[in-house]
């Protein structure tokens, strides 16, 4: 291989490093933010406040550290990312936020039929203190359905999955990155599932705003069944502990499990594609071929103009 090769491989790899601005964002900067954010939260005493004042102290300074950080140096790097329309972001993001709660429904059914244990390294946080007013409810609903899934698919699939991929390649840190994420829920194995289907969520669509709104809408729900609870017939309620409830509620469950299944196997090979309209290709990948490199000097060619 002649010098002249060297000197074009060198200068297409600096061009695939340089597409993702995210390759320059040291994630370690998050953990003194969120030590501040929780330092703050300690001040809060009150025993009805104590969950939901931490959550959302550190959900807001890891929103906060995305935006002067990951959206800052996109920015400096010359990069505005599109503003997709509501439409384009809610249709999909819908569709994979019900299958999700069907996933979930299909899992709590058989851990109330079968005795299954929990395998999430997390309890599920309460929405609100039973005891505690509307207040602390309101402000424990706008944490759990709006604030915390904000921040964590900035960090998660913004900021985490994009940066290691970079190294690692998609596929790889696709699923590490759901692993890690199921870990820190209550129902592990669903809620990594839910989390794949989150990251080809944002890679199909390329765009963050769309597994933004999934993970909302998808939260959301279990608010607004404990905010109609005291409206909800008692009898209703026994009658979802039933077998045969409980067997008939199995035919959409397990319908929006495989729908769930079936989206992720058919954009999986969107894991690599462009997403927030920067590319992220491995730069191990690059010097394969010489299609490959030609395909990036072309790439890389267009993002200098």
């Amino acid at each position: 291989m002649t010098s002249t090769d060297l000197n074009a491989d060198t200068k297409a790899e600096q061009r695939v490093a340089q597409m993702d601005p995210i390759a320059k964002v040291p994630l370690w900067t998050l953990l003194p933010v969120i030590f501040v954010a929780d330092a703050i939260a300690s001040v809060v005493q009150a025993p009805e406040l104590e969950k939901t004042v931490p959550a959302l102290c550190i959900a807001l300074a890891v929103i906060a550290w995305w935006r002067w950080t990951v959206a800052d140096v996109t920015r400096r790097a010359g990069f505005v990312p599109p503003v997709p329309s509501l439409g384009s972001v809610l249709k999909p993001a819908a569709k994979v936020a019900l299958a999700g709660i069907l996933t979930t429904l299909l899992w709590l059914i058989m851990e109330h039929q079968l005795r299954l244990p929990r395998f999430g390294l997390v309890d599920a946080a309460h929405l609100a203190d039973r005891r505690s007013g509307a207040g602390v409810q309101a402000l424990s609903a706008l944490t759990v359905g709006l604030v915390a899934p904000a921040a964590e698919e900035l960090f998660f699939r913004g900021s985490l999955f994009r940066k290691w991929r970079l190294r690692w390649g998609g596929g790889k840190v696709a699923l590490l990155t759901s692993f890690l994420f199921g870990l820190g829920h209550e129902y592990a194995i669903t809620t990594g599932l839910f989390a794949l289907a989150m990251v080809l969520l944002y890679t199909s669509t390329r765009t963050i705003w769309t597994p933004i709104a999934a993970h909302m809408l998808n939260n959301l729900f279990p608010v607004v069944l404990l905010a109609a609870r005291p409206v909800i017939p008692i009898q209703l309620l026994v009658a979802a502990t039933t077998l045969p409830v409980q067997l008939a509620a199995l035919v959409p469950a397990l319908g929006g499990t495989f729908w769930l299944v079936r989206f992720i196997w058919r954009n999986w090979h969107t894991v690599s594609a462009p997403v927030d309209g920067v590319t992220a290709a491995p730069v191990a990948e690059l010097a394969t071929s010489d299609k490959r490199r030609d395909c990036y000097r072309s790439v890389g060619a267009v993002t200098d103009r």
